[in-house]
């Protein structure tokens, strides 16, 4: 807390809000601001697409999952 670093001590904070709670002073808490990355809608549709039809996969005998899907339908 503040307090503490101004004047060097080690107020606990239970008693510097017992010490507000006194002198009628309220604190404005504050959250802390998260950093996200925000991805555009166009991203996620662009990788979906990928994931579902491009990229290869070595157990489905290095096909993409939607090729896949296809020769088994195909194939049955």
């Amino acid at each position: 807390m503040f307090i503490n670093k101004l004047n060097n001590k080690l107020f606990s904070k239970n008693y510097i809000y017992r010490l507000m709670k006194y002198l009628g002073i309220s604190a404005r808490i504050r959250r802390k601001k998260v950093n996200r990355i925000r991805i555009k809608p166009e991203y996620t549709i662009e990788y979906i697409k990928f994931y579902n039809e491009e990229r290869l996969q070595k157990r489905l005998g290095c096909m993409a999952p939607l090729e896949y899907r296809y020769h088994a339908s195909k194939s049955a």
